[in-house]
């Protein structure tokens, strides 16, 4: 479990702070393939990248 700060736009998170780092989200969007729930891919300044589940309630670091 860790705790982000996350904004939303009417589809899903656009900007989170995770772990000290600002994420923004990519334009890139899929499905978690384990879990069938839909995502979006986020990344930092510096291309650290994540994915987030819609609601925010999952992250997958890459």
């Amino acid at each position: 479990m860790m705790t982000i700060e996350a904004d939303f736009d009417h589809l899903g998170p656009y900007r989170v702070q995770h772990d000290g780092h600002t994420y923004w989200f990519t334009g890139k969007s899929g499905t978690h393939r384990a879990s069938g729930v839909a995502t979006r891919e986020m990344a930092t300044a510096d291309d650290a990248r994540l994915w987030i589940t819609l609601g925010g309630t999952a992250i997958w670091e890459d």
